[in-house]
């Protein structure tokens, strides 16, 4: 069976696929750790980064997963004051 040349190594299949899911793998952390270094401030950041580094793929759903939680309520609290004040101007 003929297996792909990848840098002058013989590689399988397998190995491939071995291959592109760490670097799935690897991205999903390098993303993790650049939003938090871009998103967050101070001392949540701090820890943000420790959790990352400890627990690193449950450490960054859990930070993917709250991220999207909190820009969820900050745009329904938005939302009540825009109507709030829309409520406002009618009376």
């Amino acid at each position: 069976m003929n297996t792909p040349n990848l840098l002058f190594i013989n590689v399988g299949s397998a190995e491939l696929v071995i291959i592109i899911a760490a670097i799935i793998a690897i991205l999903y952390l390098l993303i993790a750790i650049f939003q938090i270094l871009n998103r967050e401030t101070g001392v949540s950041k701090i820890l943000w980064i420790l959790v990352v580094l400890f627990f690193p793929y449950l450490g960054a759903t859990i930070y993917f997963i709250s991220s999207y939680l909190d820009r969820k309520k900050r745009k329904e609290e938005e939302r009540m004051i825009r109507q709030d004040a829309e409520r406002r101007d009618l009376l």
